[in-house]
């Protein structure tokens, strides 16, 4: 059924749907981004000489981006199936 944004209520439900969707991914990428940012401080201010460390923590930013991406593109997905009014 497509949501009628137009009305306050049925908008703020709308919202709270959306956010419903790919709650997991979406903590999972935002803790997988803040430890590789973390690792990326800490490899520069403490330990420079570690460069596995370093890597690491790139990966892990690379892979809370991917998590953000896959939610980001559910949510659309959920969108236009809404509007379509499916």
């Amino acid at each position: 059924m497509r949501p009628d944004l137009a009305d306050p209520a049925q908008r703020a439900a709308y919202k709270s749907e959306l956010r419903a969707i790919a709650p997991v991914p979406r903590i999972l990428g935002f803790v997988l981004i803040v430890l590789g940012v973390a690792g990326l401080f800490y490899t520069q201010f403490r330990a420079p000489w570690e460069q596995d460390l370093r890597l690491a923590s790139w990966l892990l930013i690379a892979a809370g981006w991917v998590a953000w991406i896959f939610v980001i593109v559910t949510r659309t997905r959920h969108h236009r199936r809404q509007m379509a009014g499916n």
